[in-house]
């Protein structure tokens, strides 16, 4: 069963021709995709340095920067766009011209004069090719989460470090301890949250402060009672509290494993990461980042130099890649996607 729908896909054509461009251009809009429209080679790298078309159509002779010039810059600069098709419209079809085309990374020649059908299936299984790409990926995400869990069913010191060393990249803090509160192990941002020593610290290798005494009454009633997990808010006296959710990691030996959420600590989402995440352009991800840190949009206007317009414009390509439709929403998914700050200072 094919599950692909390319409707709404976003075509950048590149082509010095007006009227074959425009022409071009009619053809996809029919299709239903979304398009983008350069003259010439700088104009097309002016509008890829702000979006991210799914594939890129692009006449190889043009005045000033020619198809290869374009292709060699995506190609060498410009890691975030590595799974983009890139399609050469030429009247150069001969093997020679299209040895060449291949060698500088393009992934298929359309030759003029275009055969409307022909590039609108050319495109179609282009699209649907980096969509099967994507989702083998996906899938072997997912089985490398499945073999983590299955690490830490088994419950061995090994498995518990590798899982630990992971979460060293989210913003939440994760601790296994014994029952005495010894720690068994912690994350970066959960060991940051002890060393501020507010509500709870750690004190020879143990978990020490008012909210350890909280731990320590609930790991007990939690292997009584044989409960497997609660959520609790740990008091500190300055400040809200952590908030907590704490499960019986295992029975034999006895291990509490917690997972920390600091309303005060201010995650930090890296653009590198949000580019990769959702497939945004580098403006695109400053300015999630920048409404994710609480930035007004006319306040990111002004810091960014740009128009309240473009601004709206970013934000409905935001909300198409992340699958969100208010910004309350996408804020949410990017806060929910941000790195501890020390994780991304390292980084």
């Amino acid at each position: 069963m094919n599950d692909f729908d390319d409707s709404g896909a976003l075509i950048l054509c590149v082509e010095d021709e007006d009227d074959l461009r425009n022409d071009i251009v009619e053809e996809l809009q029919a299709a239903g995709y979304r398009t983008l429209e350069a003259g010439d080679g700088h104009a097309a790298l002016a509008i890829l340095a702000e979006q991210k078309p799914d594939l890129v159509l692009c006449d190889i002779t043009m005045p000033g920067l020619d198809g290869y010039g374009v292709m060699r810059e995506l190609r060498t600069k410009r890691a975030d766009m590595a799974d983009v098709p890139f399609l050469f419209l030429t009247a150069l079809a001969g093997r020679a011209d299209v040895i060449q085309g291949k060698a500088a990374g393009a992934d298929d020649y359309l030759v003029k004069p275009i055969d409307y059908d022909i590039m609108l299936a050319t495109i179609r299984s282009r699209l649907a090719q980096v969509h099967r790409i994507r989702r083998n990926i996906d899938a072997e995400i997912a089985e490398t989460r499945r073999g983590l869990a299955a690490a830490i069913v088994e419950r061995s010191q090994e498995a518990v470090a590798l899982v630990a060393s992971t979460l060293d990249r989210m913003a939440a803090g994760f601790v296994l301890v014994e029952p005495a509160l010894e720690l068994v192990q912690a994350n970066a941002t959960a060991r940051a949250i002890f060393e501020e020593a507010d509500g709870v610290s750690l004190r020879g290798g143990k978990l020490a402060g008012v909210s350890a005494q909280t731990l320590r009454r609930l790991f007990v009633e939690m292997v009584e009672q044989g409960k497997s997990g609660r959520a609790i808010a740990l008091e500190r006296p300055y400040r809200r509290p952590l908030l907590a959710q704490v499960s019986v990691f295992s029975s034999e030996p006895a291990r509490l494993a917690l997972v920390l959420l600091d309303p005060d600590r201010q995650p930090v989402l890296s653009s590198e990461v949000a580019i990769q995440m959702y497939g945004l352009t580098p403006t695109e991800a400053k300015i999630a980042i920048a409404l994710a840190g609480g930035k007004r949009t006319d306040e990111i206007a002004d810091d960014f130099s740009i128009a309240a317009t473009t601004i709206s414009f970013h934000l409905q390509n935001l909300f198409r890649k992340t699958q969100t439709t208010r910004q309350s929403d996408l804020i949410a998914l990017m806060l929910r996607s941000a790195l501890p700050a020390e994780a991304a200072a390292a980084n």
